[in-house]
């Protein structure tokens, strides 16, 4: 059974190879009940200082952790946090998410990808298989036991791919705004041409999307070649089975909203729920979408009877907040 939740309404749908059935309930308190609380989380700004992990060829990737402090927690499982393509470890929400395991005495690792953000390297020399490469090497030599993947944009194609090749290590993925065909994309719009057109050195030149521009080296654009998009057939059949949580904004503007329900129509376990938000775009990140984000940890961590009383707790705490704050009318 998947779940799409969206602004307003909550709507339940039974996937298969097709939608089977459809239910609707009024949504009115589901989200913002903990507003301060996450707002504070928010605009935390958290550096448990930078560290980094070996990856050969005298090169580096840049990570912080947080480890629990206090080791009642040692059974739940940590959280590791994917960022988006060419973005790093700074982004709002990887930086919310490491308040959030402290608070929960959870165990956290966030990085930067080979090339990007503080770690040693060029992002010319940067590739598609090295970055899934920097995903394996944080899960095995940074983390222990169970972890709950949390991937953005394409750090959400990596999550599925990591889950593929450690099954029993990912406990449960929660993807955020899914670039499923990532290869796809990409390979589509960096052609030699616009190298060529634009009158740049043909070993890299930035590209032209629709909403976006980035740049690229032909290293990278040849690499990525090998890879297939999540929609694929043998691909999503050989994805884990583990529990997966699709979050996305309807207003989208880098990667449109049905990538997510169709990675959730692909994949062949039952246990996957997809949240669609009227208001929110790519980045995900105000203060509504991060406490979405905490609320669907909380169920994947402490199941759904603990959530519930951790969400009636949020609720307590909000009615203290100053209604002249609360922005969201359907509270």
């Amino acid at each position: 059974m998947a779940t799409l939740l969206v602004n307003k309404r909550i709507c339940f749908m039974a996937f298969s190879r097709s939608v089977t059935q459809v239910f609707s309930l009024s949504r009115t308190k589901l989200i913002s009940k903990n507003a301060l609380h996450t707002r504070t989380l928010c605009n935390a700004t958290v550096d448990s200082g930078v560290q980094y992990l070996a990856r050969g060829n005298s090169k580096a990737i840049a990570y912080r952790t947080h480890h629990p402090t206090d080791m009642s927690s040692s059974s739940l499982p940590g959280i590791v946090f994917l960022t988006d393509f060419q973005s790093n470890m700074k982004e709002p929400k990887s930086q919310a998410l490491e308040s959030y395991c402290q608070q929960k005495n959870i165990a956290y690792v966030r990085f930067d990808y080979q090339g990007c953000g503080e770690s040693h390297s060029d992002l010319t020399d940067a590739t598609l298989t090295d970055w899934k490469g920097d995903v394996l090497a944080v899960i095995d030599e940074l983390t222990a036991g169970p972890q709950i993947l949390v991937g953005f944009g394409m750090g959400g194609w990596l999550m599925a791919q990591a889950a593929k090749e450690r099954p029993h290590r990912v406990q449960a993925m929660v993807g955020i705004a899914t670039w499923a065909d990532l290869p796809g994309s990409v390979d589509k719009w960096a052609k030699p041409k616009q190298a060529q057109e634009l009158g740049e050195p043909k070993e890299s030149f930035h590209v032209k999307a629709p909403d976006f521009s980035f740049f690229m080296s032909q290293k990278f654009s040849h690499d990525i070649q090998k890879h297939s998009s999540l929609f694929e057939d043998d691909t999503s059949s050989k994805l884990a089975k583990c529990p997966v949580r699709l979050l996305h904004g309807m207003k989208d503007d880098h990667v449109p909203y049905n990538s997510s329900i169709q990675l959730a129509q692909h994949l062949t376990n039952r246990d996957v729920e997809v949240v669609l938000v009227k208001s929110a775009g790519h980045r995900f990140d105000q203060p509504d979408n991060i406490q979405l984000l905490f609320e669907m940890l909380d169920y994947l961590i402490y199941g759904a009877e603990e959530a519930r009383k951790l969400a009636i707790s949020s609720w307590t705490a909000f009615s203290v907040y100053s209604s002249q704050h609360r922005h969201n009318p359907y509270v």
